[in-house]
């Protein structure tokens, strides 16, 4: 059995100013468990999710945690090398580079948050890393890009979505979750310029991020919010482009009002397969869909009550109206209601899907933009955490240990 580690890792025990409220400690980090690994960590990325822990926007358990006089550890994307591995783990070997993301963004013990020399997984989140992929790149990976592949494979099912051309917008497409959901839709289902039935991506950012969802994204259209009434311009380009409608809307920058449903909900649209398509392995019917990332803690708290009635309502009226769409002749009517107001996605860890996006990160298929590098848990961490809480980076922040 692996021994027990003495390392460096990062804690908190209050909310704040990165600089002051995160400190690095020595503390021993343990074997695994059976079913779990230790890696040595080489690299990690910051989300908007660790920095919203770090100033006490997000994170309830990491409060009454601390309000009980316990530190918190906290981080979730890693990557590293196996340094140790628990009984029972046989598709994961002593060195194997891995990658990984930990979905309590706080651990209670020291090696449960990836923000250290050392960190404890479960096997069966942990993705090999293939040859060629930089660290730091796969550090970057984990959180936004398993959201965007969630959202468009489980959510919107963009592979298998039954319209013909799949319209999908993206709003806060240059963003940290934004810009995978671009690129993923046309992995996932091909492109509009490529293919007929491909998804057609419209971007929604900032009037400086045009080229860069156009041509480095790969977006079908572009959308700059701070230059036009961003629905009136979608509504003009599904004209303009003789689309059904909109089949799918990302939200991914939420204002502290809450997610925009209300405006999007008129211009989504349900799809269903024509007579004889059927065998082509698509959904039969898909009612719009409208997806929101997370809303902040305060957002989320106010609308919990509603969100979850909502769903339950959704759930009822998808089912009946799939029956009266099965049914009906005519076209099937614009779905303005079949989703909650505040559908939201919590991204969770899997092997699978991380694998599959980082090897299309090391075939160059997929773009992964770091806009800074840091060095050192001291004082790169901090300074990462201050890189994306100013929300002025267009990438991911990684630390480099």
């Amino acid at each position: 059995m692996a021994a027990a580690r003495r390392a460096k890792v990062v804690a908190m025990s209050s909310f704040g100013d990165p600089s002051t409220c995160m400190s690095v400690v020595e503390a021993e980090i343990p074997a695994p468990k059976p079913g779990w690994l230790r890696v040595r960590v080489e690299a990690v990325s910051v989300n908007p999710k660790d920095c919203s822990v770090v100033h006490g926007e997000d994170g309830l358990g990491s409060l009454l945690w601390m309000l009980q006089g316990h530190p918190v550890y906290p981080g979730s994307d890693l990557a590293g090398t196996v340094d140790a591995v628990g009984d029972g783990v046989t598709d994961i070997k002593l060195g194997q580079r891995v990658a990984t993301y930990r979905f309590w963004l706080c651990g209670a013990a020291p090696g449960e948050g990836a923000f250290g020399e050392y960190a404890l997984v479960p096997a069966d989140t942990a993705a090999r890393i293939p040859e060629g992929l930089p660290v730091q790149v796969a550090a970057a990976l984990p959180c936004a890009f398993l959201t965007a592949l969630q959202v468009l494979r489980d959510r919107i099912r963009i592979h298998r979505h039954p319209a013909k051309r799949p319209v999908v917008v993206v709003y806060g497409a240059s963003g940290g979750v934004g810009s995978p959901c671009v690129q993923i839709a046309g992995l996932l289902r091909g492109r509009a310029e490529e293919r007929a039935d491909g998804a057609f991506v419209i971007a929604v950012a900032s009037e400086r991020n045009r080229r860069r969802c156009l041509v480095h994204l790969g977006a079908s259209a572009f959308v700059a919010y701070d230059k036009e009434d961003p629905w009136a311009a979608v509504s003009r380009i599904v004209e303009a482009e003789s689309l059904d409608g909109v089949h799918a809307w990302i939200e991914c920058h939420i204002p502290k009002s809450g997610p925009r449903f209300a405006q999007a909900r008129p211009l989504l649209v349900s799809a269903t397969l024509d007579a004889g398509e059927s065998e082509r392995g698509r959904e039969p019917w898909m009612p719009g869909k409208f997806v929101s990332l997370r809303p902040s803690i305060p957002v989320a708290l106010l609308t919990e009550g509603q969100r979850w009635l909502g769903q339950a309502m959704s759930s009822a009226c998808s089912c009946l109206a799939a029956r009266g769409a099965a049914a009906a002749s005519g076209p099937t009517p614009p779905v303005t209601w079949l989703e909650p107001a505040n559908d939201y996605l919590a991204v969770q860890p899997e092997r699978e899907g991380l694998e599959k996006l980082m090897h299309w990160a090391a075939k160059k298929q997929i773009r992964v933009d770091i806009a800074s590098e840091h060095k050192g848990l001291e004082p790169g961490l901090a300074e990462a955490v201050g890189a994306v809480s100013s929300k002025h980076t267009a990438g991911k922040a990684v630390v480099v240990l």
